[in-house]
C-alpha cells in the first residue's frame, strides 16, 4: 500500500482555489454507488422523453452567471488537468481503473443533464454546474491519458452516448427536470446526493496520490452545489430528502462554508 504524499496534496489544493470544479453522477454499469431506491427516487413509470436542444457546451473556464450567494456556487476549487502529470505514475489496480471509466461517462452524464436544465430554465446555478462538471470530465480524461485507458467517451455531443444505460438515464433525468423548475432543482441536488456518496466511495478504495487529489477536488465542489441546490429549495419552502448520503452528512454539508 502507498503512502499519500500529504505535503503534495496540500500544494495542489492551494492550486485549486482559482478555478471551477463539479459534481457527477453514479449509477449502474460500472461500480454500483447507491441501491435499493428507483432511479433519482422516481418509479419506473416515468416515461423518458426528448429533452429538445441544449445550449453550447462549457468548454473553458468562464465567469459565473449572476452574483454569487446562496443561490450561485461561483466559484469552487479546480485542479487543472495539468497538474495531474506533477504527480509521478503510481500502480493502478482493476478497481481504480474501473472507476476512472465509470466516473468519465458519469461527468458527462451530469455535465450534458446540467446544460440541458440551464438551457430550459436559464437558473445561472446549472451553468455554473456545467462549467464545473467540464473541468471535471476533463480531470478525468488526464487521469486516462496518464495510465492509458481507452477513453470511453467517443462523442462529447451533450445527450449522446456510445452506452445505450446512459442515453437511457439522461432522457430519464432529463425528462424529469423539464417539468418544472422545482424539478429541476430536485435533479441537481440528487445528482450531487449521489456525487457525495460516490466520491466517499471512491476515496476509500484508491491509495494513488492524483487519483486522490480529483477525487477530493470533485467533493468540494459537490458539496458548493448541495448547498446551492437545496439553499435554493428551502428558499422556496421545499425540502429535500438525502437518497444516498445521510441525513447527518447532508446536515454538515449544509453548516459547511464555500469551498
Amino acid at each position: 500500500m502507498k503512502t499519500t504524499k500529504t505535503s503534495m496534496i496540500i500544494v495542489i489544493a492551494v492550486a485549486m482555489a482559482l478555478f471551477f470544479t463539479g459534481p457527477l453522477l453514479a449509477d449502474g454499469g460500472g461500480m454500483n454507488w447507491g441501491a435499493g431506491s428507483p432511479m433519482m427516487g422516481w418509479g419506473p413509470s416515468h416515461e423518458p422523453a426528448a429533452p429538445g436542444p441544449v445550449g453550447p457546451m462549457p468548454g473553458t473556464p468562464q465567469t459565473p452567471v449572476g452574483p454569487v450567494g446562496p443561490n450561485n456556487p461561483g466559484t469552487a476549487p479546480q485542479m487543472p488537468p495539468n497538474l495531474v502529470w506533477q504527480f509521478p505514475h503510481q500502480p493502478v489496480s482493476l478497481e481504480e481503473r474501473q472507476g476512472l471509466i465509470q466516473m468519465r461517462q458519469e461527468m458527462k452524464l451530469a455535465r450534458d443533464v446540467s446544460l440541458a436544465m440551464y438551457n430550459r430554465w436559464h437558473n445561472p446555478v446549472f451553468f455554473n454546474a456545467a462549467n464545473a462538471q467540464q473541468f471535471q470530465m476533463d480531470n478525468m480524461k488526464a487521469l486516462l491519458d496518464k495510465y492509458g485507458i481507452a477513453d470511453p467517451v467517443a462523442d462529447n455531443t451533450p445527450g449522446v452516448f456510445m452506452d445505450p444505460h446512459y442515453t437511457e438515464l439522461y432522457n430519464t433525468i432529463v425528462a424529469r427536470g423539464m417539468t418544472s423548475m422545482d424539478h429541476a432543482l430536485s435533479v441537481g441536488a440528487n445528482l450531487e446526493d449521489r456525487t457525495i456518496y460516490a466520491m466517499n466511495t471512491m476515496m476509500a478504495t484508491t491509495d494513488n496520490d492524483d487519483m486522490m487529489a480529483v477525487y477530493q477536488n470533485m467533493m468540494a465542489s459537490s458539496q458548493n452545489h448541495m448547498r446551492a441546490y437545496v439553499g435554493m429549495m428551502e428558499g422556496q419552502g421545499m425540502s429535500y430528502n438525502p437518497q444516498y448520503i445521510s441525513h447527518e452528512e447532508m446536515e454538515r454539508i449544509m453548516m459547511m462554508p464555500w469551498q
